[in-house]
């Protein structure tokens, strides 16, 4: 489960990160993105239900953000 939640917390990093690259370094829009992953219910979920989730998403977060 912490891994999980460590997961989770880097995929919400790379989603500003993915979107401030996406927004030619506007905060606003990737801090509301940032913001979207961290309230959206079913990533609240699977952050803290120990599955594997989450680093399927940090990892496809990571290789789009370093495709770009």
């Amino acid at each position: 489960m912490l891994l999980s939640a460590i997961f989770y917390l880097l995929s919400d990093a790379l989603t500003w990160q993915l979107a401030l690259v996406l927004s030619d370094g506007d905060k606003r829009a990737a801090f509301l993105a940032g913001l979207g992953y961290v309230l959206a219910g079913r990533m609240l979920w699977a952050g803290l239900s120990g599955m594997e989730v989450t680093a399927f998403t940090a990892v496809s977060l990571a290789g789009i953000w370093r495709y770009n």
